[in-house]
């Protein structure tokens, strides 16, 4: 497990989806703006043809991220991306925020106006789409029966504006159309999709439906969808994925956006603490549990989009103080636990791991088959990343590893000290290793304060 960490998968560009064609307006934007242009030139060297050298927008490392006029990536964190993704990271601004400000820096006041009303309209079709797949999960009894089938009330259900998708495309076509959505608009929110030809087709057809919301929880921006399984399901109907995301829209960008992000942010700072989970349904049973400060990654790598917004919750406005984030994934995701950590790591909070018990498989199927009292004490026992990665590959018989293993096992702990940017972080990862490998502490701390990662302060929040 400890070798995956090296390296850190890079996020997929913010954007639009390889489903659909860029809109006319940001290609026009990405032919006026120069990522070099954005930069600030106090903290910026030139490098070779036609790149330069300046400090990571996202993490601590000083003059660790290389840009062109088109790309940009960090060779600590390896966040990455083209001029949206760099204005998201250096002004913590929110995928519908950048474009904006963008538009602006470029001067380009007829696209901006296009652009604005373009969004104006999705956003409507999805914030209409919410009520009407509400309005068909009441009226649907195998939704109904699924939901309550996974240990959720009708109570929860209505808090989380729960929706159902009906089999066909006609239905939603209709109840889009009678309030005056058009087929644009709702191809520009992700509703509908092109099929043969010139056909529309609506994207999800029997699941159930999860709004996402944007960070102010006042607007539909996206959904996720979850396949309802039949016992007579056909074979077509078994092959289709369990799970359904909107695609990257107008309003809306996977790598930049977290599942209950807006109903759980004032939580998240009153705790100085966020749980963080992979899917909806792991987030609702965590929220069962009685622990309103979580937040999921829509079944994504964790990105250093989502990470900022977490930075921003925990910390509040402005503010660069240290915070903690429980990373609970599932048993079998050791490897992507490890690296939420090291991302979130980068950017100076404390990420701790919950481990669940063996064979638990996720933290919805064992809050549902254990109790919500269990599920609290594995978010409550979390462990630094190091003492889990220590223990998936000791386990339980340390004292027999093989020598060439301890060496291995105790190199890649010193390399994840080495990247941390606390130094009360480093210290307690050095107290560890000391303890497990007989290794004086002192000689620890100095091998690690050679190898330690320059860091510099974060790029100013806007204000």
């Amino acid at each position: 497990m400890l070798a995956d960490l090296a390296p850190m998968k890079p996020p997929p560009p913010a954007g639009f989806s390889g489903e659909e064609r860029p809109s006319r307006e940001l290609e026009q934007l990405a032919r006026r703006v120069s990522i070099l242009e954005l930069v600030d030139a106090a903290i910026t060297r030139p490098g070779r043809a036609g790149t330069a050298r300046t400090d990571c927008p996202h993490c601590v490392a000083v003059s660790g991220c290389v840009v062109s006029d088109s790309q940009w990536r960090c060779d600590h964190c390896e966040s990455q991306g083209g001029p949206i993704e760099f204005v998201m990271a250096r002004r913590r601004l929110p995928w519908s925020r950048a474009i904006p400000e963008l538009f602006k820096h470029a001067q380009l006041a007829d696209a901006a106006s296009a652009w604005s009303d373009r969004v104006t309209e999705a956003q409507i079709a999805c914030d209409v789409a919410r009520k009407w797949f509400r309005a068909q999960f009441a009226a649907s009894a195998a939704a109904r029966a699924y939901w309550e089938s996974r240990g959720f009330s009708m109570a929860s259900a209505e808090r989380e504006d729960i929706g159902y998708a009906p089999q066909g495309t006609a239905p939603l076509l209709e109840g889009l159309h009678a309030t005056r959505v058009s087929n644009r608009a709702a191809l520009d929110a992700g509703l509908l999709k092109l099929g043969v030809g010139t056909s529309l087709q609506a994207r999800f057809r029997d699941r159930v439906m999860f709004p996402i919301s944007d960070s102010d929880d006042m607007h539909a921006v996206a959904f996720g969808g979850r396949a309802i399984e039949a016992a007579d399901a056909t074979p077509t109907a078994r092959r289709r994925p369990k799970y359904l995301n909107s695609p990257e829209t107008i309003l809306w960008s996977k790598g930049s956006s977290l599942f209950g992000y807006g109903s759980a942010r004032d939580a998240i700072q009153r705790a100085r603490t966020a749980v963080l989970v992979e899917g909806y349904l792991h987030r609702l049973r965590v929220l069962e549990a009685g622990v309103p400060h979580v937040v999921a990654s829509c079944g994504t790598s964790l990105t250093s989009g989502q990470a900022e917004q977490i930075a921003t919750a925990v910390r509040g406005p402005g503010e660069r103080k240290s915070g903690t984030v429980i990373v609970l994934y599932d048993e079998g995701a050791g490897a992507q636990a490890l690296h939420a950590a090291a991302l979130l790591g980068t950017i100076g909070l404390c990420a701790l791991i919950g481990r669940l018990p063996p064979g638990s498989d996720d933290p919805d199927s064992f809050g549902r088959r254990a109790c919500c009292d269990a599920l609290r004490y594995v978010i409550e026992s979390a462990v630094p990343p190091w003492v889990a990665a220590y223990a998936a590959e000791a386990g339980d018989d340390e004292a027999v590893l093989p020598l060439p293993r301890r060496a291995q096992v105790l190199r890649h702990l010193c390399e994840m000290a080495s990247a941390h940017p606390s130094s009360r972080a480093r210290r307690a990862l050095g107290e560890f290793v000391s303890s497990r490998f007989g290794v004086p502490q002192s000689m620890v701390e100095e091998q690690l304060a050679r190898v330690a990662v320059p860091t510099g302060k974060h790029a100013p929040a806007p204000r």
